[in-house]
């Protein structure tokens, strides 16, 4: 991983509820209560395998971070954007294996202050855009 670039791998959050009270399903497996996991790694580029194994590319241009946080089968979750302006260019790459859904999904993408999408689409499908600067603390 370049100078500059974080990634962790996050686990044992004990004790998180959702404000109803429910416990959290931490891993994704539809059992709540179990810890917290996942990977989140910020930078300018990232690449990453999905559930599939297929090699994934995420890269900025201009001002700006990326920050991708993928559950434990490797699926991106969330992809949010830092920093960003009207020069900040989003792009990527897609390299699958043979046996493949064809898709590099990301759930969420959470916008910045601007940037100008060029993920191909196919192979990247994006479930659901949010405009961050319009969700308090993100």
């Amino acid at each position: 991983m370049a100078a500059g670039n974080i990634e962790r791998r996050l686990t044992r959050l004990e004790g998180v509820e959702s404000v109803n009270g429910d416990r959290v399903d931490g891993n994704y497996d539809n059992i709540p209560g179990d810890d917290f996991t996942g990977y989140l790694t910020r930078a300018t580029r990232i690449s990453y395998f999905d559930e599939n194994g297929d090699r994934i590319g995420l890269s900025l241009k201009g001002p700006g971070r990326l920050e991708l946080f993928r559950d434990v089968e490797r699926n991106a979750r969330q992809v949010r954007l830092i920093n960003t302006s009207q020069d900040t260019i989003l792009s990527g790459t897609y390299q699958p294996v043979e046996q493949t859904d064809g898709l590099a999904i990301i759930d969420t993408l959470l916008t910045g202050t601007g940037f100008r999408n060029r993920l191909p689409q196919p192979p990247f499908k994006i479930k659901d855009t949010i405009n961050a600067a319009a969700v308090p603390n993100t």
